[in-house]
């Protein structure tokens, strides 16, 4: 699993689990002094722990989270008897002192929200030390770029030239689209390379730039697995594909663009989203995967754009950076 994509997990653990919810409701119980514990509030934890053992449920369902939640051994967090004990000591309670005057009760509290804390802890470390020293902070008009690179199947690691091919398509994609917002002098910066199974990619453009690469890349991810998705989802991504096709023609109609560059805009910007398709591009794989994804995408590659020419032609406003 790659750095990034453990830290995405663990921000979505500590969400499902509500940690920050659960906390806030037993911190005041268990400092020192004596404060009231009335029973709405005891109905309150009882629902939040409840959601919190149905979003354990869910999170299990998801490779990304289920092997952070295995390899941390958070399952032992919310396991049945644990919250049982918790529910049942609150019957009768109606102060705090009653909690940290009784050893064993104090001692099940205390435990679970130590717990709870160093989970907390361990998504802000990973945050800071994986993600924001990685990534950087972004200027409120940056956007950023993200895919994935998977590794085929029946290969061990990414060649140079599919590697060649995604930056080279990914630049023109941008250059493409930044000739259509008339925004030529902008630049498409790579932040960020993470690997694991696959390679992780984070580039940074304008905002409005960055959204209608991201639509379109999220547009032929969904066409590519038609088939296995809901139809309200299909539509949701035809719709974004439209939303650019729209654009093309607003700025035709501003005659910030011509009718011809238009057209040509369009017939490129499609032309390089099918050519990171081809060589195993896609928006990252994470969540709930109906189908073997990573499969159906070896299968689906393009023999043909692999073993042929990566030559680099340079485009009018190309302008792409590495730090």
């Amino acid at each position: 699993m790659q750095a990034l994509e453990f830290t995405k997990a663990l921000r979505e653990i500590v969400s499902e689990l509500k940690v920050r919810e659960i906390l806030a409701i037993l911190d005041p119980w268990l400092k020192p002094g004596n404060v009231a514990i009335p029973e709405p509030q005891k109905e309150q934890l009882t629902s939040v722990l409840f959601d919190a053992n149905a979003g354990f449920r869910q999170l299990m369902t998801q490779p990304s989270t289920r092997s952070v939640i295995e390899s941390l051994n958070v399952r032992d967090f919310l396991e049945p008897s644990r919250l049982t004990t918790i529910v049942q000591s609150l019957q009768g309670i109606s102060q705090s002192t009653q909690i940290n005057g009784n050893v064993p009760i104090f001692k099940n509290f205390f435990t679970f929200a130590e717990l709870l804390r160093w989970l907390l802890k361990m998504q802000a470390t990973s945050e800071l030390l994986l993600e924001k020293q990685k990534i950087g902070e972004l200027a409120p008009t940056e956007g950023i770029v993200e895919l994935e690179l998977i590794e085929y199947a029946d290969e061990v690691g990414v060649s140079s030239t599919r590697v060649e091919i995604f930056v080279s398509s990914l630049i023109e994609l941008h250059t493409v689209v930044a000739l259509t917002y008339d925004l030529k002098q902008d630049q498409l910066t790579f932040r960020y390379f993470d690997s694991g199974s696959g390679l992780l990619v984070g580039a940074t453009c304008a905002k409005q730039i960055a959204g209608t690469m991201n639509n379109l890349l999220s547009l032929w991810d969904k066409i590519r697995f038609w088939k296995h998705d809901a139809f309200e989802r299909n539509v949701v991504s035809a719709t974004k594909a439209l939303e650019f096709a729209e654009k093309v023609h607003q700025q035709v109609a501003n005659k910030v663009i011509s009718e011809e560059d238009g057209e040509n805009f369009k017939a490129r910007a499609f032309e390089q989203v099918e050519r990171l398709t081809g060589i195993g591009a896609t928006v990252p794989l994470r969540g709930h995967v109906t189908v073997d994804q990573r499969q159906l995408l070896t299968e689906m590659r393009n023999t043909k754009l692999l073993i042929g020419t990566t030559e680099v032609k340079e485009k009018p406003g190309t302008n792409g950076t590495f730090t």
